[in-house]
């Protein structure tokens, strides 16, 4: 199954994640089994559609479900004046 992502947010979330982890691209390809070219893709929002399989083993990497990862920006939360943060990690399974 192919999930279409309206936006590049997805990407840009796994740029900030991953970049938080002080991974690389070719290290976090390497552990999610892509090239190095579809983790830069899909970080600048060329590639709006990605494997669900895929997507989700993102996810649970970062510990985040599916619908923070597509609707939270991460990077730039609306109102931090209201102390909106990002949605917590998942406990892992």
């Amino acid at each position: 199954m192919i999930l279409v992502l309206n936006s590049g947010l997805f990407g840009r979330n796994v740029r900030f994640l991953r970049t938080k982890r002080r991974m690389t691209e070719e290290s976090f390809a390497e552990t999610m089994e892509i090239t190095p070219s579809a983790v830069s893709a899909t970080e600048s929002g060329e590639l709006l559609d990605i494997d669900a399989a895929l997507a989700a083993r993102i996810c649970d990497f970062f510990g985040f479900d599916m619908m923070a990862m597509l609707d939270f920006d991460f990077e730039n939360p609306k109102y931090p004046e209201l102390g909106c943060e990002p949605p917590c990690p998942q406990e892992p399974s």
